[in-house]
């Protein structure tokens, strides 16, 4: 979940994406260029429309694990987009090195 007011750029909608993760946001200008059409968006505030997409993205991995690995994969293809801007990796308060493509698609260390 990115419930975000305001964003400059989606980097915690990258990273989850690159890790095959389900993404909501807020439904941002920055998001949805980060996010692209494999998240899903919602308008900042409206609680009610967060909570429906949450259920229905839960409800989707329990009865279509099919549909669940077509949004995972179209997350992993559309975090590749900014590979370039992060392929060497983030410093964390103990010198890790995380990759947005590892080569099975989920971020790790290395």
């Amino acid at each position: 979940l990115q419930p975000s007011e305001r964003e400059g750029f989606g980097l915690p909608v990258a990273a989850a994406q690159a890790c095959g993760t389900a993404v909501v946001a807020s439904d941002l200008p920055a998001l949805r260029a980060v996010g692209g059409g494999a998240a899903e968006y919602c308008p900042v505030g409206e609680i009610d429309a967060w909570s429906a997409t949450v259920l229905r993205l839960i409800e989707e991995r329990a009865a279509s694990p099919d549909r669940w690995q077509i949004r995972r994969t179209a997350g992993i293809v559309q975090a590749q987009r900014f590979d370039g801007l992060f392929s060497d990796g983030f410093e964390s308060g103990d010198s890790a090195r995380w990759s947005l493509a590892s080569p099975n698609g989920k971020g790790e260390v290395r």
